[in-house]
């Protein structure tokens, strides 16, 4: 059977295939793509094993506080900029080449069809043009997860779309309007408009309203990351109980006047318990949109879907409402007050 030693000697095979075509060919995509999968991977690993440590046991607080800044987005991020720093170093580059060079084009498909007409991928591919299949994979089991819950979320539909709905034409406004009055620049401001939907729903509503892109992208990464690092220690302290459990098997001991009351209870306790779980699914969806959801996923969430559900009715509806002219003019109208 295969085990870490194995998985973590596979790894190494890529990342070093991709410093020898990077030292015979110059291309830097094959390293660039090594690199940051090497870091990933270390900082999932190192998180999984803080978590699992006996060592740390005895000290809650530390073992707290290790979690919580072993967040993978935030290390990868921290050495990924580290790594752009160096590269402009050694390359001497600016790090508007590097950053350019890393990701050349919005999307994978315009990285295709430019490759397509000239026929050379090194001008047109970078390794983050690559992280785009990633997500694209990541969105295609966000919905094979959602199917699995699609009774559930049936029965719990009209209520997360009429909550989606309310928050998505409010926060909107309310964000901008915030964002202004502590004092910030007219696009800065109108980056709040889309700070709680994912990347790729809030940059058509940037360019609707001609906000920061760079802002907006920064307060979704910062959401999400929020709630990975707070996520667990949150749902401990709200007694929000949205792991699966394995049913009891019942007692067949006992009279029919005495499981009444005890099945009305019962069924009292769980009716509470699924509307936490979806009003809490909602609250991530809405504010930590697919980094939260992502979270939910690994600690095997009930509330999971109804995060996914609620991330993507609420960002289609405000990719929606900037969309509609006079939601666009009073948005630049607040921004500019």
């Amino acid at each position: 059977m295969l085990n870490r030693d194995h998985i973590s000697k596979a790894a190494d095979v890529p990342r070093i295939a991709g410093a020898f075509v990077y030292l015979a060919t110059g291309v830097e995509m094959p390293f660039d793509a090594m690199y940051f999968t090497l870091i990933w991977t270390c900082s999932l690993q190192l998180l999984r094993s803080l978590k699992v440590s006996s060592g740390l046991l005895r000290f809650p607080r530390l073992r707290l506080a290790l979690t919580l800044f072993a967040n993978p987005v935030l290390l990868t991020s921290g050495f990924g900029t580290v790594y752009f720093w160096i590269k402009t170093f050694f390359a001497n580059a600016t790090i508007d080449q590097v950053v350019t060079n890393f990701r050349r084009h919005r999307t994978f498909a315009e990285a295709v069809i430019h490759t397509a007409e000239d026929h050379n991928p090194g001008a047109h591919i970078g390794a983050g043009d690559l992280s785009c299949l990633i997500l694209d994979a990541g969105i295609l089991c966000l919905g094979m997860k959602m199917f699995e819950y699609r009774h559930e979320l049936a029965s719990s539909f009209y209520s997360i779309v009429s909550t989606c709905a309310i928050i998505a034409t409010t926060s909107i406004f309310v964000n901008v309007a915030i964002a202004r009055r502590i004092g910030l620049e007219s696009d800065e401001a109108l980056a709040f408009a889309a700070k709680s939907v994912t990347i790729a729903l809030g940059v058509p509503t940037m360019q609707q309203v001609n906000g920061s892109m760079t802002l907006m992208s920064a307060l979704c990464i910062l959401s999400g990351m929020l709630f990975q690092m707070s996520g667990d220690y949150l749902f401990r302290i709200l007694r929000i109980n949205d792991q699966k459990v394995r049913k009891q098997p019942r007692n067949g001991s006992g009279s029919d006047t005495e499981k009444g009351p005890r099945e009305r209870s019962g069924k009292d306790d769980r009716s509470g318990e699924e509307t936490k779980i979806v009003a809490a699914g909602v609250t991530v969806g809405i504010n930590a949109a697919a980094m939260g959801t992502a979270h939910l996923i690994e600690r095997d969430s009930t509330a999971m879907a109804y995060s996914a559900l609620s991330m993507t009715i609420f960002g289609g509806m405000t990719v929606a409402l900037t969309a509609l002219p006079g939601v666009s003019y009073l948005l630049v109208f607040l921004a500019s007050r």
